[in-house]
């Protein structure tokens, strides 16, 4: 299993979502743009998301639906 998947695995089973998120975002291969908006949806962490995706601002508009 890739590392920065094990280590989403693994915070998102203790719930610790934020962390969960940077983790998620570098599994490139193995997980697209939109398991990533589903997970920030599903958590609320639309800061943390814009945070990490800062320099995409305008390619990634992505609000609560």
């Amino acid at each position: 299993m890739d590392v920065a998947l094990c280590r989403f695995t693994i915070d998102d089973y203790l719930k610790r979502y934020k962390d969960a998120l940077v983790h998620l975002t570098k599994c490139a291969p193995t997980k697209s743009f939109d398991d990533v908006v589903s997970y920030i949806r599903k958590h609320e962490l639309y800061r943390e998301g814009m945070h990490l995706y800062r320099e995409n601002r305008d390619r990634f508009d992505v609000g609560p639906s």
